[in-house]
């Protein structure tokens, strides 16, 4: 049911063995720190050790919360959950409210992420009324989303059954971290977001490492959130199914006259690239013409770059414009969303960013993305 985790080899996303740059290490330089370590450990560990299993309580770090490390952590269970991917499942909705605060008070990664994104959350709402943020949550904000990026690198190379979850969960918030930020970023000049692709992608170690360590445990709070979920979300065979590109021959025909490229119509792999992120973005479009809610249809969105080939990603990076093209389709199935906090305007940025970019012969390729858009700024 859920094969969807083994579309790929393992180890091709574990930079730690193949000495490639970690995604995870350039947004933690992207972070400002400060100089207080967010979480005060006992003098025995330090915050950038995070070796021992959350199954271990005597060994669990000595915790000492401020103000705001309590506001972030209350807000996150009672207003913050409520937001997240699936949460419309009363059994996902009390996965993360109840099960993965408990889980993070033994997992040092998971407790750093979950007073981040909930120290966003709160910045996000302090912003519409105020101009002013107080210091402390912003300097909570940055100091609990390095020490989650530090963390969760490290504890990566310690992966096994027993933090499994707790790192999925960790993995997760990141993701939604991640496309939060997308919001504040700069767009003049347009540069693609090839680092956030990056990001979500390095995640699928994570995820199917994770499920072939927990698939078989009745007790996994990740497999609970995985078999709420549709069975064809994760399903290769649903994702890329032919059916999936009926409504985007333009983007996948090489032929096409608006797509001349001697480079990619030569090149099979780069022709696979497209059609396969093609197929994702249709399983997304099948979705929403089957009706399914928003808070479902943001599993899809947050987990599209999971699947995609890696070589997309590099077209991506190299800005080529049928690539761009694709991603903008993405961006305006996001537009579902714009309501969650998350999302908000990044998928009328992001869209609007590739038009001004991409060649104006190519531009109608975009009426569809942006037809989207326009119906959805009209409601």
């Amino acid at each position: 049911m859920y094969e969807g985790f083994n579309i790929c080899n393992v180890d091709e996303n574990n930079c730690h063995r193949h000495d490639v740059p970690c995604e995870y290490d350039r947004l933690a330089e992207n972070v400002v720190t400060a100089n207080t370590p967010p979480i005060i450990l006992s003098a025995s560990r330090s915050p950038s050790t995070g070796a021992d299993s959350p199954s271990s309580p005597a060994k669990n770090p000595t915790l000492q919360f401020g103000l705001w490390e309590m506001r972030a952590l209350h807000h996150f269970t009672v207003a913050t959950t409520r937001t997240l991917p699936g949460s419309h499942n009363p059994r996902v909705q009390e996965c993360w409210s109840i099960h993965v605060p408990r889980i993070a008070l033994g997992y040092e990664p998971l407790l750093n992420a979950l007073i981040a994104i909930s120290a966003l959350h709160l910045i996000h709402i302090a912003s519409k009324t105020s101009d002013h943020i107080d210091p402390g949550l912003l300097s909570c904000r940055t100091n609990y989303l390095d020490a989650a990026l530090r963390t969760h690198r490290q504890m990566l190379d310690q992966l096994n059954p027993q933090t499994a979850d707790a790192a999925c969960f960790t993995s997760g918030l990141l993701l939604i971290d991640a496309f939060a930020m997308l919001q504040d970023r700069k767009l003049e000049p347009y540069e693609p977001p090839a680092h956030w692709l990056r990001i979500v992608q390095g995640s699928r170690y994570v995820f199917q490492t994770s499920f072939h360590m927990v698939k078989s445990d009745p007790n996994s709070a990740f497999m609970d959130i995985i078999g709420s979920a549709s069975t064809n979300m994760y399903n290769p065979a649903a994702l890329f199914s032919e059916s999936n590109i009926q409504n985007f021959p333009h983007l996948t025909q090489l032929s096409s006259p608006d797509m001349a490229d001697p480079d990619e119509s030569l090149d099979p792999e780069i022709s696979e690239a497209y059609h396969k992120t093609t197929c994702c973005i249709g399983s997304i479009v099948s979705a929403v013409e089957a009706g399914e809610c928003t808070m479902a249809l943001c599993r899809r969105i947050m987990t599209f770059a999971c699947f995609v080939p890696r070589r997309y990603l590099d077209l991506v990076e190299e800005r080529r414009p049928r690539a761009l093209i694709i991603l903008a389709n993405y961006f305006s199935l996001s537009a579902h969303a714009r309501d969650l906090w998350w999302v908000g305007d990044t998928p009328e940025r992001e869209v609007y960013g590739i038009r001004d970019d991409v060649p104006s012969s190519m531009r109608h390729l975009l009426d569809g993305p942006l037809s989207n858009l326009q119906k959805w700024e009209a409601q």
